[in-house]
């Protein structure tokens, strides 16, 4: 059994929809990886440093992670990859001074739980994208210049 074949595959199932926002429940996801990073390492020496030991590996953070594959979910959306539709209060923003002509206003809920759910969390990311990154002509591009950035 190995983490990238098996359990990081568990973690990351639907993380699109489901991202966790709060820190505590970050951190519980962190801890499985640094867990994971001690065992592929073989080092349960309590004063190693997991950090150090995720960088050795070349794993990118499961926030990270899952902040790219919401990216590439909305990239799907925009450029109409996928037969999700964008939601009626989803609007482009008319002003262009700063930033790429593909950003949107980031819809306002009173609720908490609406206010960090997709649309709105992924048009915050979206909106801090690049110009040449959200503009990409394929998903593919899209995907290698968010890894350059």
């Amino acid at each position: 059994m190995t983490y990238k074949s098996l359990v990081r595959p568990t973690l990351e199932y639907a993380s699109t929809e489901w991202d966790p926002h709060t820190q505590a429940c970050i951190q519980q996801l962190e801890t499985v990886q640094r867990r994971a990073a001690r065992f592929v390492k073989g080092d349960y020496n309590t004063t190693s440093s997991t950090s150090q030991m995720i960088t050795d590996l070349g794993w990118p953070s499961l926030l990270q992670r899952r902040q790219q594959a919401k990216l590439c979910m909305m990239y799907r959306i925009v450029h109409e990859l996928i037969e999700i539709p964008l939601p009626q209060n989803l609007h482009l923003r008319s002003s262009t001074t700063r930033g790429h002509n593909l950003r949107f206003i980031v819809p306002f809920y009173c609720t908490y739980y609406l206010r960090h759910s997709f649309f709105p969390s992924s048009v915050r990311l979206w909106n801090t994208l690049l110009e040449q990154t959200a503009s990409a002509p394929s998903l593919e591009a899209f995907k290698e210049r968010l890894e350059s950035n």
